[in-house]
């Protein structure tokens, strides 16, 4: 069973250790971070996004839907408040996040088979993979 980690336990993160730390420190804690969330979404897409990218406010696509990604999986899997995760993910304020989840619906009701909505799974089979080992 995950634990959701809760605002108090949060914090900055100030370092991204490997995805297999990462799933050793899972597994003694049971619980997703904002931290995990940033390492599966450099895991998957390393060809193309470095984890600092993710902090940065540009427009190019493939930054721009990586913090997509790490938006809706932490509104929808964590109990974070949506500042704090905009925080993280190079937005000002909470109403990103809810652009986030309109984009990221809007997309999935269009096509399921979307190459962003594929990469998105892959993330979160990643994520689901560090609990279930």
């Amino acid at each position: 069973m995950i634990k959701l980690l809760t605002e108090k336990e949060f914090g900055e993160i100030r370092q991204f250790p490997s995805y297999e730390n990462y799933r050793e420190q899972v597994r003694q804690q049971n619980r997703l971070t904002l931290e995990g969330i940033v390492i599966a979404i450099t895991t998957v897409l390393k060809d193309r996004i470095p984890p600092d990218w993710l902090s940065v406010n540009t427009r190019q696509q493939d930054v721009m839907f990586a913090r997509h990604y790490g938006r809706y999986i932490a509104h929808q899997f964590t109990k974070i408040n949506d500042i704090d995760i905009a925080r993280t993910f190079g937005g000002r304020d909470r109403t990103v996040v809810y652009n986030t989840l309109k984009v990221i619906t809007t997309v999935q009701a269009g096509s399921p088979d979307h190459p962003r909505i594929l990469e998105l799974n892959k993330i979160l089979d990643l994520l689901n993979e560090s609990y279930n080992d």
